[in-house]
């Protein structure tokens, strides 16, 4: 029977992945002095980074999979939450800054439930 580490595998792979073209991508952009679009990245990295410990700490605390699954899925409703009502306070307030910043956050979320579902689907 396979333990919950043993279905992370892909995923946790894909996050460290993930990270490495983060990080690479972020240091080029700065050799190029391109330090917003740096910065951006490195929210990026950050978000990335987020989820990854949460996975961590959802594992040691999970019985099995299918628990495991339940606490993770919620994590993305309640660590996203916060960013969409920022976003949408800075959208109703023309705070492009913070506009830009929670998209890149959401958008970065997005991007990992999307592969931790399809991962969690394969091992259903």
């Amino acid at each position: 029977m396979k333990t919950i580490a043993d279905h992370l595998l892909p995923y946790r792979a894909f996050l460290a992945d993930k990270k490495q073209r983060i990080g690479q991508a972020i240091e080029q952009l700065e050799e190029q002095k391109r330090q917003d679009e740096a910065n951006s990245q490195k929210i990026s990295l950050n978000i990335v980074g987020i989820f990854d410990t949460v996975a961590l700490t959802d594992e040691r605390q999970a019985t099995d999979w299918p628990s495991f699954c339940s606490r993770y899925e919620r994590r993305f409703e309640t660590l996203t939450a916060p960013w969409r009502a920022r976003l949408a306070a800075a959208r109703e307030h023309g705070d492009i800054l913070t506009q830009t910043i929670e998209e890149e956050k959401l958008s970065t979320a997005n991007e990992i439930r999307d592969v931790f579902f399809s991962i969690r689907s394969e091992n259903a």
